[in-house]
């Protein structure tokens, strides 16, 4: 599915357009265990490197 922003808090809302995409509940899982995996680590050293710089 294609849509657009409809939020009216910006000047370039109306130039956001979003994408949806419709997935089986088992690959939504599927692909939520891999993000957490994925993004927690980067969030791991994102937060590393902040604490480094203080």
């Amino acid at each position: 599915y294609y849509g657009q922003c409809s939020k009216i808090c910006g000047k370039d809302h109306a130039f956001m357009p979003i994408v949806f995409r419709v997935v089986s509940e088992q690959k939504y899982a599927e692909w939520l265990a891999a993000a957490k995996k994925k993004y927690a680590s980067a969030a791991d050293r994102a937060i590393a490197l902040a604490d480094a710089s203080r």
